[in-house]
């Protein structure tokens, strides 16, 4: 008899967005997963499963429900590849094996770059994959969108390396600097940039780099780091138990909370939700300030950060990525999670945190 479920219930999330599903889903899953097995993922049996049990097709497919499907498969592609990246970086971590990070990471960004550069070596099982994402790149984005996309990956592995630090160090960082750093570590910035290049049409420099815009932007991409957190915590309550009990460790904005205000875990919880709450808020209120002057080409990509922010959630619940905890315990855990339409009370103030503090301020 197979152990119950550890059951994490959410408090009500606020968020009146909406997400959509692209109609050819299941096309572009099977694609994903081709492209996967022709770069030789498919040869672990474990490694297989937890490929296809991310999930990650439909992931970008919430975030672009009407892009056009050969831009939107190259980010899925990437978002599959982007996983396993992941999963061997925190395999590596718990094997203490981490400190060759900087230069995988170097070598990967180089590649993308220039993906004759010759950096990565031929048994590298991410080289054939990365480049391959290069030359796609440079068939359906614009030197602008490239170079936008080369410095989000410069920063989400910048970010990684400073996760990497906290983790050996033991350090929990306080909450400014985990707001500030958690959208970075979480691969936002990149995720961002390949949804304006699925989306076809690329938008001013002009619109883009605006205040509201790079606002919006940002609360997207906080928001939906901190929803990981909230739906991956079972996953961590879950090594916690088998490891001897007590609070998970490791960088959450759960942890951080429980860290720096020594409060119970559902206190905790209750916090780290109040402040999605927050931020969901400010997101409705300068989204509508910035609808009705928005460009065409603009409008199309304001939606999909919309689509992100609740496709995100849905899709973390979803998952086996985080109801499968090692790949081998399916169903080990249960999140519950509501939503409300209705802001709660008090969530049009602003949190007490000076690394976002500028999304409510008004443009003088």
């Amino acid at each position: 008899m197979s152990d119950p479920a550890l059951t994490v219930e959410i408090p009500s999330l606020y968020c009146p967005l909406r997400t959509r599903i692209h109609p050819m889903l299941a096309e572009l899953e099977q694609r994903g997963n081709d492209w996967m097995a022709a770069h030789g993922f498919n040869e672990n049996e474990r490694l297989w499963r937890r490929v296809q049990e991310s999930n990650a097709a439909e992931f970008f497919a919430r975030i672009c429900p009407d892009a056009a499907p050969e831009r939107l498969q190259m980010a899925i592609d990437w978002s599959y590849l982007m996983f396993v990246f992941d999963d061997v970086l925190d395999e590596a971590q718990v094997t203490g094996a981490s400190q060759g990070f900087v230069d995988i990471a170097a070598r990967v960004v180089r590649t993308l770059a220039d993906p004759g550069c010759e950096m990565m070596a031929g048994d590298d099982p991410f080289r054939a994959p990365v480049q391959d994402l290069a030359h796609r790149l440079r068939r359906y984005a614009t030197p602008a969108q490239i170079g936008r996309q080369l410095d989000a990956h410069r920063a989400w592995l910048l970010g990684v390396a400073w996760e990497i630090n906290c983790r050996l160090g033991g350090t929990v960082p306080s909450l400014n600097d985990y707001t500030a750093m958690r959208p970075v570590f979480a691969a936002a910035d990149p995720t961002l940039v390949w949804a304006e290049i699925a989306l076809g049409a690329p938008i001013s420099e002009g619109e883009m780099s605006s205040r509201e815009v790079s606002a919006l932007q940002e609360m997207t991409a906080t928001y939906a780091a901190f929803s990981d957190d909230l739906y991956s915590l079972g996953k961590d309550l879950w090594f916690a138990q088998r490891q001897g009990g007590g609070n998970p460790s490791g960088l959450n904005l759960v942890n951080v909370f429980l860290a720096h205000e020594h409060c119970t875990i559902q206190e905790a919880i209750t916090k780290a939700v109040d402040l999605c709450n927050r931020i969901a808020r400010r997101f409705v209120d300068v989204r509508d300030k910035v609808e009705p002057h928005a460009s065409d080409r603009l409008r199309p990509y304001v939606a999909s950060l919309g689509h992100l922010m609740r496709g995100n959630i849905e899709w973390g619940l979803a998952t086996p990525r985080y109801s499968n905890p090692d790949g081998e315990h399916p169903g080990a855990v249960k999140t519950i999670c509501t939503w409300s339409d209705t802001p709660p009370p008090g969530t049009d103030q602003p949190p007490k945190i000076p690394s976002i503090a500028w999304w409510w301020e008004e443009p003088p």
